[in-house]
């Protein structure tokens, strides 16, 4: 590295050039700034890329550019192929061709957009598909909402759980959890009838999905169990104890999954937003936030390790296990089903909305 930093020392006044003391400490510096083990493991990728370069005639690596580079990875990528390895060695490369021009004083061509393409392109080629997750089981699920959805159980945990419970029942993706409003208009709680104001069950409605192209729209038909952990008496409750406002025409009144804060005193978390101007309207809570919470608390609770699909496909397993009808599974999980009569015609209505919430009953009934 010495000879590739006095390749600079041309540029500098006489005074500093000479001074030779203050060279050896700036570059003993410089190569303190690692840990000696990660500068050793970025020296034999480093070589490599050197090596590599002086097959094509290019003797000083602090000359190539973005170009050259790309096509250094599409050789690491083709011959890691071969191999059957992953992709780390291309992640390697990249940060000791980083590190190297960094030492040199110089600003390494690695974050172009050819670069990341090609990382992404590493990412998919060389990594084998990880195996899906397995569905979340009605037992599991109960478990943990029986550890953590007991008093003190703070709103962070009690939102994501009763969200995760929905999506278990109303066989929910993680991006349906995100379109699913708290508004009165869009979630709305279905009485047995005029004379008995009991509730039976929960309209709610997904403005889009990933099936559903043509945005649409579906309502989800959620019933009543009145257990321990009845779905519709967790959202009452988690409404309440969060302060959601679902009756204002004014603002924007928000999704069901948000964001929280952090703040001291009895109660440790409360709802970042509760309201916002219809022209910035509150984001619902991000994957990575969701994902990495349920899956503290599933393992914790469980010892496994959970997806975010787990409980959508949960439920469908638990369904096709009880030999519910696959055309009231596949119309509560907006699947198509045919091309029948009664897949084109028959949708949500009075009539047949109480099948789902009887679905619901047979699918849980805690």
């Amino acid at each position: 590295m010495r000879t590739e930093l006095e390749k600079q020392s041309h540029q500098l006044p006489p005074g500093i050039q000479a001074d030779t003391a203050l060279h050896t400490t700036r570059e003993r510096l410089l190569n303190g700034a690692l840990a000696p083990s990660t500068q050793c493991k970025y020296l034999q990728p480093w070589q490599q890329f050197r090596g590599w370069l002086i097959r094509y005639h290019v003797m000083d690596p602090f000359t190539v550019d973005e170009q050259i580079i790309s096509f250094f990875l599409a050789y690491l990528i083709e011959s890691a192929e071969i191999r059957s390895v992953g992709d780390s060695l291309v992640h390697l490369s990249l940060a000791s061709i980083a590190y190297y021009f960094a030492m040199a004083g110089l600003t390494a061509p690695t974050s172009s957009p050819h670069i990341s393409l090609l990382r992404q392109a590493a990412k998919r080629c060389l990594n084998p598909r990880k195996s899906r997750c397995e569905p979340i089981s009605s037992v599991d699920l109960y478990t943990v909402l029986t550890t953590f959805l007991t008093p003190p159980c703070d709103l962070r945990d009690r939102m994501h759980l009763t969200c995760f419970l929905l999506m278990f029942l109303g066989l929910f993706r993680f991006s349906d959890m995100q379109n699913i409003l708290v508004h009165k208009d869009l979630f709305q709680f279905i009485r047995k009838s005029e004379s008995d104001p009991t509730i039976d069950g929960m309209l709610i409605f997904i403005c889009c999905s990933k099936t559903d192209q043509f945005w649409h729209g579906a309502w989800v038909a959620i019933g009543a169990t009145g257990g321990r952990f009845c779905p519709v008496q967790l959202v009452l409750d988690l409404f309440r104890l969060g302060g959601y406002v679902v009756n204002d025409i004014s603002r924007d009144v928000g999704p069901l999954l948000r964001a929280v804060q952090l703040r001291y005193g009895p109660r440790r978390y409360v709802l970042l937003q509760r309201t916002a101007p219809t022209s910035r309207p509150i984001q619902p809570l991000g994957y990575s936030a969701f994902r990495e919470n349920i899956q503290r608390l599933v393992s914790h609770a469980t010892g496994k390790h959970v997806g975010m699909h787990a409980a959508r496909s949960g439920g469908a397993s638990l369904a096709a296990e009880l030999d519910i009808d696959s055309r009231l599974v596949c119309g509560l999980g907006r699947w198509k089903h045919g091309n029948t009569f009664a897949d084109t015609y028959i949708k949500m209505m009075d009539g047949n909305m109480r099948k789902y919430f009887n679905l619901t009953r047979t699918l849980w009934p805690h």
